[in-house]
C-alpha cells in the first residue's frame, strides 16, 4: 500500500516536471518568437507597400500616355516625352500611402518602361524601414507609316492696281484666308496592332483625333507587371 502510494507520488512529480517544463518552453517560445515574426510581418508589409506603388506607378505611366497620344499623336520614340521620368508618380505616392508607407523615391525609365519606387515604412520598433520596387509597362514600338506633308503657308497678298499715277482709290482690300487644309489620316505600326488616327487643321493649329476604340487597343498592349 505504501510502495503504491509512493509510485503514484512520483507520477504526478514527474507530471508536474512535464508540464512545468513545457510552460517554460512555449514562453520561451513566445519571447523569441513573437518578436521575430512581428519583424517579419512588418518588412512583409513595408515591401507590400512598395510593390503596390510601382504597381500603381506602371498604370499611371500607362493612363498618362494614353492621355498624350489623345492630345499630341504617336511620338517618335517614348523617352520623346517630356517630363517623362515623373510619370505615374501620383499614383504611386498614393498607393504608397495606403499601404501606411511613404514614396521617398520615384522615377519612370521610358528605355524600359520600368518604374522605380522606394517607399518608407516604421519597423517594429519605430524605426524607418526602407523597400524598394520595379513594375514594367510594356511599350509598343509605333512608326508611321504615312507621314502627311505640311500645308502650304499662305501665298501673300498681291498689290492692289492703281487707276494711275495719283494715290490709290482707298486702302488694299483684306485679302482672305486661305482655305484650312482636310484632315489627313495617319496610318501607325504599332508591332502587333495597327492604328490609325486624323490630323485636322483648325485657324489655332493641329488637332489630333483618334477614331473610337483606338486608344483602347493601345490600352490592351501595354500590360503590367511586378519585375522586381
Amino acid at each position: 500500500m505504501v510502495r503504491t502510494r509512493l509510485r503514484d507520488e512520483e507520477g504526478l512529480a514527474a507530471s508536474a516536471l512535464l508540464v512545468t517544463a513545457l510552460i517554460v518552453g512555449l514562453g520561451i517560445f513566445v519571447y523569441v518568437a513573437v518578436p521575430y515574426v512581428t519583424a517579419v510581418d512588418a518588412k512583409a508589409k513595408n515591401r507590400t507597400a512598395a510593390d503596390a506603388a510601382a504597381i500603381a506607378g506602371a498604370e499611371g505611366v500607362r493612363e498618362d500616355l494614353l492621355s498624350s497620344l489623345g492630345d499630341d499623336g504617336i511620338p517618335g520614340s517614348w523617352t520623346d516625352l517630356p517630363g517623362a521620368a515623373g510619370l505615374g508618380r501620383s499614383a504611386a505616392e498614393e498607393y504608397a500611402s495606403l499601404n501606411d508607407a511613404t514614396l521617398v523615391s520615384y522615377w519612370f525609365d521610358a528605355a524600359d518602361g520600368t518604374a522605380h519606387t522606394e517607399v518608407e515604412g516604421r519597423g517594429v520598433d519605430g524605426s524607418p524601414s526602407r523597400s524598394r520596387a520595379v513594375a514594367q509597362v510594356d511599350l509598343p514600338q509605333c512608326e508611321a507609316l504615312d507621314i502627311p506633308e505640311p500645308p502650304a503657308p499662305p501665298a501673300p497678298p498681291a498689290p492692289s492696281a492703281t487707276a494711275g499715277p495719283g494715290p490709290a482709290d482707298g486702302p488694299p482690300p483684306t485679302p482672305s484666308p486661305p482655305p484650312l487644309p482636310d484632315p489627313t489620316d495617319v496610318s501607325v505600326d504599332c508591332g502587333p496592332i495597327d492604328l490609325t488616327f486624323q490630323i485636322r487643321y483648325t485657324e489655332d493649329g493641329v488637332e489630333v483625333h483618334f477614331p473610337p476604340g483606338q486608344l483602347d487597343k493601345i490600352r490592351d498592349v501595354m500590360d503590367v507587371r511586378l519585375v522586381d
